[in-house]
């Protein structure tokens, strides 16, 4: 009751502020904009352009494939099942938890999150996007799944995927466009493929509980090199001089520590929203206590740009979950400053640091991009996609340290335009910008339910990727694409159920 009424004050005293007041009045201010410009409901609102995609021609080819695929696996899928193969599946596998298409789709994320890198291979995350999205088909002809057709996912999605088709038309090396638009083909399979699958809560929760299990198996990995001194200084992940003090960075199963950043960021809001959703105390508490494992390894990255990112979906989640809290976050911040470790402390100062190797190298690659961009209309068209095509570009002139080790413009949104062009730049924000609205609509339409929960760790999950994009190019490492793309997944999934839901309550309070 104390620790109640302490909070209640401290709350208080909080909306009586100035600094509160001012915060107040520009929320409003651009949620007037955002609702009442034609900007706004370009980018958040329901727009005519997501109708005429449905109507389109291309959209209804799309279907039409689909349709046709469906119909040609008919005859497989009866005669597969009414084989003695079949059978003989049904019996050895009868009430298993496991050996189910939607745990098995699940399994095969979580590996593709927790394999170590020295035994991953990109090409697997093909291979089973593609796989996986035969045997659904396969359910469907079988009448067992519902057909979700693609043209649903929005324009923004279908725009983007243009953008990157179109990209092979430019640039020098098309064996690097090429190794890169499989990436990318897979990565779109795996997001349809969460919609397709996760068409109501239970599913969506399964999949969200294999997603938990990975981040706590990469996190795992990463505490297992700090506590056995697998990881030493890298001097080309971090500024010796500058940083004396802190020790070698984890990385976990993926490449570099920037890439399990990268991972936890997109994910850590999306396990606390399940840990939160999960009915029973008891589970309830153990899951939230366990995310205090990728909370650490996240520490040990000693990714600047990831911790900041990280705090602010903290705070963004926790606007939606209990906004009264924010207060005590913030002052609890401040209070835990004087005695984090010195390594942090270091780390985190060298951000301001003009001298910091890291900071340069940025400065350098960034300026070199701004010269590609600018020259031949590269800023419409894109170069195409993967590192040859960046390196042949890089201007000779650009700084030693920049043009030696510059493998990509260490900034998604410039990337995206020096890949894409200006299609791929704006149809990826314009996705990105009308998912945040919606899932803010959702996270705050209905209070107490675990898909409210869920939109706002969505919305806490887009604020830190956003972030942690502007200073990083968060794809570099393809399974960091994949992971986003899976996110991605979630969140279609999400809205779609939410606003399905919303509907049908709506509907009835009408009637």
């Amino acid at each position: 009751m104390l620790q109640e009424s302490l909070l209640g004050a401290f709350y208080r005293a909080w909306l009586d502020s100035f600094l509160f007041s001012l915060l107040q009045r520009l929320w409003h201010g651009l949620g007037r904009l955002a609702g009442e410009s034609w900007l706004g409901r370009l980018l958040f609102g329901p727009t005519r352009g997501d109708a005429l995609w449905s109507d389109s021609l291309l959209a209804h080819l799309i279907r039409a494939v689909m349709n046709g695929l469906v119909r040609l696996l008919r005859a497989p899928a009866r005669w597969f099942r009414e084989s003695a193969v079949a059978a003989l599946l049904r019996r050895l596998f009868r009430g298993s938890a496991i050996f189910r298409f939607e745990a098995l789709f699940g399994v095969f994320c979580c590996a593709m999150l927790a394999v170590p890198h020295a035994l991953w291979n990109n090409t697997y995350a093909l291979l089973g996007a593609v796989l996986f999205l035969g045997a659904y088909l396969l359910l469907v002809a079988d009448r067992r799944r519902a057909l979700i057709q693609p043209d649903t996912l929005g324009l923004g999605l279908a725009l983007f995927v243009l953008a990157v088709g179109l990209s092979m038309l430019f640039g020098v090396s098309r064996r690097s466009s090429l190794r890169c638009l499989f990436f990318f083909v897979a990565a779109f399979l795996l997001c349809y493929e969460v919609v397709a699958i996760c068409q109501d809560r239970q599913r969506l929760r399964q999949l969200l509980g294999f997603l938990y299990a990975a981040l706590l198996a990469a996190s795992l990995i990463a505490l297992a090199q700090r506590a056995l001194n697998l990881v030493h200084m890298d001097e080309s992940l971090t500024d010796a001089v500058r940083n004396a003090n802190v020790p070698g960075r984890v990385y976990g199963p993926m490449d570099n520590p920037n890439s399990l950043a990268a991972v936890i960021q997109t994910f850590l809001p999306l396990c606390a929203a399940y840990a939160a959703a999960t009915k029973k105390t008891w589970l309830r508490a153990l899951l939230t206590l366990g995310l205090a494992l990728p909370a650490l390894a996240l520490v040990m990255t000693y990714s600047r740009a990831s911790w900041l990112a990280v705090a602010l979906a903290a705070a963004v989640y926790l606007y939606y979950r209990n906004k009264k809290l924010l207060p005590a976050l913030a002052v609890l911040a401040l209070l835990c400053i004087p005695v984090l470790p010195t390594s942090i402390v270091t780390r985190f100062a060298s951000i301001f640091n003009a001298k910091d190797s890291s900071r340069g190298h940025r400065f350098a690659i960034w300026d070199g991009v701004c010269r590609i961009l600018s020259a031949d209309l590269n800023w419409v068209t894109g170069i195409g996609m993967g590192s040859q095509n960046f390196q042949s570009l890089f201007p000779y002139e650009a700084e030693e340290i920049a043009r030696n080790s510059a493998y990509h413009s260490h900034m998604l949104y410039l990337e995206l335009d020096l890949e894409f062009g200006l299609l791929g730049l704006f149809s990826f924000l314009w996705m990105l910008l009308k998912l945040l609205g919606r899932a803010h609509r959702a996270a705050v339409r209905r209070a107490g339910t675990g898909l409210r929960l869920l939109c706002g760790g969505v919305v806490a999950a887009l604020a830190a990727t956003g972030f942690a994009g502007l200073t990083d190019y968060v794809w570099y490492y393809p399974r960091c694409l994949f992971a986003f793309f899976l996110f991605l997944g979630v969140t279609f999934a999400a809205l779609r159920l939410e606003e399905r839901e919303a509907a049908g309550a709506s509907a009835l309070t009408e009637a």
